[in-house]
């Protein structure tokens, strides 16, 4: 009776007739199936966002800050210059940062509107002064899918 020969290497070949394939000491189809098990090769992204990280994203000089594909920002300064008698008697500037994000399994973006570093000098009108966001964000669909 014929037995079985020893492999002396960890490399292994296919020997199925119209087909070569070398392995690295694994059977065709096992590493398939131990990488359809394992754990996903990258970490799940964010779907949060603080007003520090839009912050600190945004620096002095960006428009938008993309944390992940769930969790964007966007953000502007303002400085009022408040003038009596055609001087200057105060300043007063404040950040506003709009936060979008996406909860995990949702489809519907949230977005979130901070006020920050508010800030006044000299004599201003600001405990006065009303700042209210009006957000319109339009959906657009188009008519066709492709052109034909």
């Amino acid at each position: 009776m014929l037995q079985q020969p020893r492999i002396q290497s960890s490399r292994v070949m296919s020997l199925e007739p119209g087909r070569l394939h070398g392995g690295h000491g694994e059977r065709d189809g096992v590493r398939a199936a131990e990488q359809a098990a394992s754990p996903p090769l990258y970490a799940e992204p964010s779907h949060t966002m603080t007003a520090k990280e839009c912050r600190d994203g945004l620096g002095t000089d960006k428009k938008f800050f993309i944390k992940s594909r769930f969790a964007v920002c966007s953000g502007a300064s303002f400085t009022q210059e408040w003038v009596q008698n055609n001087r200057p008697v105060g300043a007063s500037t404040f950040g506003f940062l709009a936060i979008g994000t996406i909860a995990k399994g949702s489809r519907t973006m949230n977005v979130q509107y901070r006020y920050v570093q508010m800030q006044a000098t000299g004599e201003t009108g600001v405990a006065t002064f009303m700042i209210t966001p009006e957000v319109a964000i339009p959906q657009k669909w188009p008519t066709e899918l492709c052109a034909s």
